[in-house]
């Protein structure tokens, strides 16, 4: 195990007029984003922010990046995992903060953004708060993706690294669970919603979100997963609706994929605008 950083427990950089949230960045062989993940976090407005990093034992250049920010990143540490929701765990585990942010080592924070967040937290009656974010794609328009709670039955209508969680919530009903290896965030979503727990839909461009991760090279699997996490926590789950929802937004998903190979990127614009594919 290889840990780096330090504990700064409010001397350095914390201001204790402000509450505490903490980021937590996972990552594994991120070399190529992972400095500007770092510099988004780092180079935030708000001054209260524990940054944390877990890496699941990269033997790229990442270590190396990550060590050369070791006396502005409160804490790091490097070894296998379990898979995503594992890592995630990790580092939900070592927050100090009243609330936590997850941002992962493709994506990167808006200027200004954990300000906005935080104008809308208050701890003492806990929200999730859910912002927006941009998606990057090298083949397709960059979009825009807001929260909702608006058919969340259906798939994850969330966008996962624009949502903040007080940890309250983690320590009351559990984690992210380690059986889901794509649509863990789809799970937790629908089993907090399951436990009452208040949501807030923040309108402001929180993360920016390069597409091509883990869930996009996966699609089908986590689809399947999706349908999983609906049928463990949905009273009204039916299986053939269900089976054939997935199908369709695989054969959308397809379908995009054709037309970005050959090159229609202006008909791709089109379905965008018309938010058909999602």
């Amino acid at each position: 195990m290889k840990e780096g950083g330090v504990r700064l427990n409010g001397v350095i950089k914390t201001n204790m007029n402000t509450d505490l949230i903490s980021i937590v960045t996972v990552v594994f062989n991120g070399e190529k984003y992972i400095e500007s993940t770092i510099k988004s976090i780092l180079s935030q407005s708000y001054e209260n922010i524990e940054y944390i990093i877990v890496d699941g034992g990269s033997n790229d250049k990442t270590l190396d990046i990550i060590g050369s920010y070791n006396d502005k990143i409160d804490y790091w540490i490097s070894e296998k995992d379990k898979g995503i929701s594992d890592a995630f765990n990790k580092g939900i585990g070592l927050a100090r903060g009243e609330i936590i942010g997850l941002i992962n080592a493709d994506d990167y924070l808006n200027e200004d953004s954990i300000r906005f967040v935080m104008n809308s937290y208050n701890k003492n009656e806990p929200k999730i708060i859910c912002g927006g974010m941009f998606i990057l794609h090298p083949k397709r328009p960059t979009r825009s993706w807001y929260s909702t709670m608006v058919n969340l039955d259906k798939e994850m209508t969330i966008a996962h690294p624009a949502t903040f969680i007080p940890k309250i919530f983690y320590e009351q009903f559990g984690c992210y669970d380690l059986d889901f290896k794509i649509a863990m965030d789809y799970e937790l979503m629908l089993r907090m919603r399951n436990k009452n727990v208040n949501f807030f839909m923040l309108r402001s461009m929180i993360t920016t979100m390069r597409g091509g991760g883990v869930s996009s090279k996966h699609y089908w699997k986590g689809l399947l997963e999706i349908n999983k996490a609906r049928k463990r926590h949905l009273s009204n789950f039916s299986n053939f609706r269900s089976q054939l929802f997935i199908r369709l937004r695989y054969l959308q998903a397809t379908t995009l994929s054709v037309l970005d190979k050959v090159g229609l990127g202006r008909f791709v614009s089109v379905y965008f605008k018309r938010k058909i594919f999602r």
